[in-house]
């Protein structure tokens, strides 16, 4: 799953860059993203670390989300687009129930053991 979560990524940032963009992944796991203008100077370059990213899918989500990361000892809150929290766990595993939600956008944020702090967001249409 991760390898598609990937490929999505790549499509969306070539999609966003010009025509010119190119996009590659190094050995280590990092999206390398770079724009050359018409007389070939470098006008900017994205350094991912996909290894940091989290995606959700599917997305829309109808009963449930997946995550793309090892979920041990990470808790998860997820809020809707006002900011109340609707779901908080402790501990999570890969997939996560959310028949309970409306539709709507909601946001999560995946906190580790050493309270770092990743954050998306989903949506759910039934």
């Amino acid at each position: 799953m991760k390898k598609h979560a990937l490929l999505l990524l790549i499509c969306v940032l070539c999609i966003v860059k010009n025509s010119t963009a190119q996009t590659n992944i190094s050995p280590a796991n990092t999206l390398n993203t770079f724009d050359q203008s018409n007389d070939g100077t470098v006008t900017g370059v994205i350094i991912i670390d996909t290894d940091e990213l989290i995606f959700v899918t599917p997305n829309p989500a109808q009963n449930y989300i997946l995550f793309n990361i090892n979920t041990d000892g990470k808790k998860l809150i997820i809020t809707n687009s006002s900011g109340i929290v609707v779901k908080s766990l402790s501990s999570f595993t890969q997939v996560v129930d959310v028949s309970d939600l409306a539709n709507g956008t909601y946001y999560f944020t995946v906190i580790d053991a050493t309270n770092n702090q990743k954050h998306g967001s989903f949506i759910i249409q039934r």
